[in-house]
């Protein structure tokens, strides 16, 4: 009988937990990297050089809260952001943001490429994770791993059981727990958390509007399209892209 009352405290004291942080809003930053294997362009200076070595890593943010999430590009503040930017764009390394609804089932992914705007709404389709045994530590967090093929893609993800939210960044979410790590195709890209924040403050998750909305394929036809003129434009037909432009 003890034995049952203490089960039964122990039980509800983790449906509270998890309720407790599912109620929280949450930000956490990750450092995305998209590997580039094509040829890099030439270029005279060295600071453009560096830049374009660089290009493929970027800060993003997570930030959820009441069942939604946005996974942006990590803002800068106005003070920390220069006069000019300089934006470097290699590989299939298309910037925007991705808006995930859990309660609707709902995600809006939107891309800026070469400098247009593009929205892309879907259903939130369920990921066939495959729980596996191996776990890791990610910062100070205990994590275990699962993975699962998402079309063409081959997942592994890390997520955190103590931080009860079936949420991550990007199109990724659907296991019992927080993932903080991705690797996707061996390393093609990886997505990895570096810091964890829950908080009771507000925090605005806006859903993305701006933009030409297209469905998946025609966007995928987009990007064909302008990969078939930069194909043309280069006299070895390289399918490989570095777009250099300057943001005032």
């Amino acid at each position: 009988m003890f034995k049952q009352i203490i089960f039964k405290v122990f039980v509800l004291f983790l449906v509270c937990n998890t309720q407790f942080l599912r109620s929280q809003n949450l930000v956490a930053t990750y450092t995305e990297n998209i590997r580039f294997e094509g040829k890099m362009p030439d270029e005279p200076d060295p600071k453009i050089r560096e830049l374009v070595k660089n290009a493929g890593t970027h800060t993003k943010e997570l930030l959820s809260s009441a069942g939604a999430s946005i996974y942006q590009e990590k803002q800068v503040e106005m003070e920390e952001a220069p006069e000019h930017r300089i934006i470097i764009r290699i590989g299939e390394d298309d910037r925007g943001a991705v808006y995930k609804n859990l309660s609707q089932k709902q995600m809006i992914r939107q891309y800026e490429f070469f400098g247009r705007n593009f929205l892309i709404k879907e259903a939130l389709k369920p990921i066939s994770w495959k729980l596996e045994n191996e776990q890791k530590t990610i910062g100070s967090y205990n994590c275990r791993k699962a993975s699962a093929n998402i079309d063409t893609m081959k997942v592994i993800a890390w997520y955190c059981p103590d931080i009860a939210i079936n949420d991550g960044p990007d199109i990724f979410w659907g296991l019992p727990g927080l993932i903080l790590e991705v690797n996707v195709d061996g390393g093609k890209k990886t997505i990895v958390a570096n810091t964890v924040k829950i908080t009771n403050e507000a925090l605005a998750v806006a859903i993305p509007d701006k933009g030409r909305e297209v469905t998946q394929q025609e966007f995928t036809a987009i990007k064909k399209e302008k990969m078939d003129e930069m194909r043309k434009a280069h006299s070895n037909g390289s399918p490989d892209r570095v777009e250099i432009r300057v943001v005032h």
